[in-house]
């Protein structure tokens, strides 16, 4: 009992001064992990993936990762990068974070190297299954060439969450 108010407070915190990288939490630890290649154009691959992180044992978000590589994996910087993550809970329903966007082919600052990540917001608890997920990436691979779009999503396994 008292873990579950200890997780409750340590939430309530997070959701009061936003919902600051929760994959950062002290007891978060990745449940699921899910990597897809877009698209591959002559050496370079767009890469993203959905993941799944609980906070205790009945609090859960989704983040996604963003990455180009050539095809012998040696990461590289995309030149655009569009996503927006998301978690699905059976009970709650999906939530989804703010659509992030990196890159000069998309009219903004350099992507990161090795890699994009976005958070989405909490769950919400209760019992369910929960998933991670990544919608709608579009990737601008370091050739200029443009994949992905609306449609291209990956999403994790289904999860248990504890009640």
């Amino acid at each position: 009992m008292m873990k579950r108010i200890a997780a409750l407070i340590g939430l309530a915190l997070v959701l009061l001064v936003g919902n600051a990288v929760p994959a950062q939490a002290a007891d978060s630890h990745l449940i699921l992990h899910k990597c897809q290649v877009i698209a591959t154009v002559g050496s370079y691959q767009a890469v993203h993936c959905a993941n799944l992180w609980q906070f205790d044992s009945d609090v859960s978000w989704g983040e996604n990762e963003i990455f180009c590589q050539t095809t012998s994996g040696t990461p590289v910087r995309c030149l655009g990068v569009k996503e927006i993550p998301g978690v699905c809970h059976t009970v709650n329903g999906c939530k989804y974070g703010v659509q992030g966007t990196c890159g000069t082919a998309l009219g903004h600052s350099a992507c990161p190297v090795p890699r994009v990540v976005n958070d989405s917001p909490f769950a919400g608890g209760g019992c369910g299954n929960v998933r991670g997920r990544s919608i709608d990436t579009v990737v601008v691979l370091p050739n200029g060439t443009r994949v992905g779009g609306v449609g291209t999503s990956i999403e994790t396994a289904w999860s248990r969450q504890a009640c």
